[in-house]
């Protein structure tokens, strides 16, 4: 790590979901302790669900720094540049930590990096508190809970059993006498859209992907039930042409994940978008959209089949 006098800025991916947020809150209270000066931040507005989790602890929002040139960094839940801040070739990564795959940042420079398919990054945070022998006070404990809580979606998805052991021992630090009802009021305002433009929405899980000579950008949504579902799939129908417009990616898809009865929507833009859909990942071709039975996940599923077609397709596109 460098000098510690040298302020550390600890920052997740764009669009930040709970689990990136709570991450580096926790990840920058743990450099903290250790001596160094490290502040978290964000690289784009947080999320209802966020906003949620910091009011229920009194914490202020972090900073947001959309464009991290010549910073010091530490990554948390990210290792690729299409998903990370602007300016991110022109910083100084100091370490990544991250529980997906291995992203194009680590082949570019002699980084330091934790990277371990988890359920959620702030079990691999939560790993580092014990690898120092320091138990984190309970308001960086609730961060990492509810860190662990959304990206697992209360522990029945992706589940190792290094998250079990994080949501046990986080459970007794924190003492939450009903932590399904806690959940249910986080799932409850990241379900929410209310009040939200069509292109608030569009963005609000948002992220973008490079794959040998193409660019494209996945937008996943959530709904309870087929009204919602519906509603959204309405809505977006135009949203995704005027984003698809505005955007200088090869391809724009989105996916509605419909949870009563489980199944998922999906809409895409650009060349042959609707056989790359359906190709790669076997869905049901509709009137104005396409379908699949059960939930599509967009970190195991969706995204390697999608760049594994345009990989293995790139002369017949």
């Amino acid at each position: 790590m460098e000098n510690r006098d040298d302020i550390i800025t600890v920052i997740g991916h764009k669009a930040p979901d709970s689990d990136s947020l709570c991450s580096a809150i926790a990840c920058a209270g743990l450099l903290n302790i250790l001596g160094y000066k490290a502040k978290a931040a964000c690289a784009s507005r947080i999320n209802k669900e966020g906003k949620y989790i910091l009011s229920c602890l009194g914490l202020q929002e972090p900073e947001i720094i959309e464009n991290v040139k010549d910073k010091k960094l530490v990554l948390v839940d990210h290792s690729s540049y299409s998903l990370g801040a602007d300016g991110l070739r022109q910083a100084k990564i100091l370490e990544v930590i991250d529980h997906h795959l291995d992203g194009d940042i680590l082949k570019d420079q002699n980084i330091k990096a934790t990277i371990e398919k988890t359920g959620a990054c702030a079990t691999l945070i939560y790993e580092k508190y014990k690898q120092h022998n320091i138990v984190p006070d309970k308001d960086n404990a609730i961060l990492l809970l509810s860190g662990i809580l959304s990206d697992t979606s209360f522990m029945r998805r992706n589940v190792t059993a290094k998250d079990c052991r994080a949501y046990e021992e986080l459970l007794e630090l924190v003492k939450i006498k009903d932590v399904e009802s806690y959940y249910k009021q986080m799932e409850e305002k990241r379900l929410s859209y209310e009040g939200m433009s069509a292109d608030e929405i569009f963005m609000n899980d948002y992220k973008e992907y490079e794959t040998g000579h193409y660019t494209y950008g996945l937008a996943s949504l959530s709904a309870r039930n087929k009204e919602e579902a519906a509603k959204l799939l309405e809505l977006m129908k135009e949203e995704i042409k005027r984003q698809y417009a505005s955007r200088q990616k090869d391809y724009l898809f989105l996916k509605i994940a419909q949870y009563e009865p489980s199944c998922s929507y999906m809409l895409g833009e650009g060349k042959n978008s609707q056989e790359i859909l359906t190709s790669s990942l076997g869905l049901e071709k509709k009137t104005d959209h396409l379908f699949k039975e059960g939930q599509l996940n967009r970190k195991n599923e969706i995204v390697p089949a999608i760049s594994r077609y345009l990989s293995e397709n790139r002369e017949e596109i």
